[in-house]
């Protein structure tokens, strides 16, 4: 069996780029600082090893859109193997991990005081940068600017119980929230109900979960096409999100 589950916080932001062809794919790459468990020299300095990450697909396009520099994340995957002959001759052997499932791994309290690297000795705290924050809390805050929450995004994802939508996405694609059991609150803060690909999207909605939306837009989101489905589920947010 070949199995890897690591804990980590990116050294960087992720490095993607785009195979060619008509089925462009994505491929990103990212370092993780994952600490060790045990202190050789039994002091309190910390120590970590860093391991590099490859993601493609849609693993990649979430890597892309969501992990910066200090994210923590939980990663599984595989081991992979294999080497290349640098422009010096010389045959350079490789080991990545190839993720195929990676989530958060903080609260929104400690992503919002985490935004920093490794630095060989612990990492930096730095001002927070807007970011997705979703682990032990359940809650995730999309940040703005992103335009489209893509296809099956958080399929499956039971660890989510509240996710903010924020004004910049106007397009929610196929099964983005197929099957989140857990989920009790959507917040929509769109004016204007982004457009859904799918009835799929929402795909084994919960019977007690609400679509929070902005005040004066009720009627706006319970008769857009699509949306008219999810209308029993909607209630009209009083104030800002908590």
């Amino acid at each position: 069996m070949n199995k890897v589950i690591l804990m980590g916080r990116l050294t960087r932001d992720p490095e993607v780029r785009y195979s060619q062809g008509d089925n462009a794919m994505a491929i990103a790459r990212y370092t993780l600082a994952v600490d060790r468990r045990f202190n050789r020299n039994n002091n309190d300095e910390n120590s970590a090893d860093f391991i590099g990450c490859v993601a493609f697909g849609k693993s990649a396009e979430f890597a892309e859109r969501y992990l910066h520099k200090g994210t923590k994340i939980v990663a599984t995957g595989r081991i992979q193997t294999g080497s290349y002959v640098n422009k010096d001759g010389v045959k350079v052997y490789t080991t990545d991990v190839v993720v195929e499932d990676q989530e958060f791994a903080e609260s929104k309290n400690s992503a919002a005081s985490n935004d920093g690297g490794y630095n060989g000795g612990g990492y930096n705290s730095a001002p927070a940068r807007p970011q997705p924050a979703a682990a032990t809390d359940g809650f995730m805050n999309i940040p703005d600017g992103i335009d489209e929450v893509v296809d099956s995004l958080f399929s499956g994802c039971y660890t989510l119980t509240e996710i903010v939508i924020p004004k910049s996405v106007t397009t929610v694609s196929r099964y983005s929230f197929e099957n989140c059991q857990c989920m009790k609150r959507y917040y929509f803060l769109p004016d204007s109900p982004p457009e859904l690909t799918t009835t799929g999207t929402f795909l084994g909605l919960p019977k007690d979960c609400k679509f929070y939306v902005p005040k004066g837009r009720l009627d706006v989101y319970q008769t857009a096409e699509s949306w008219s489905n999810y209308a029993s589920y909607m209630v009209e947010m009083e104030g800002d999100v908590p």
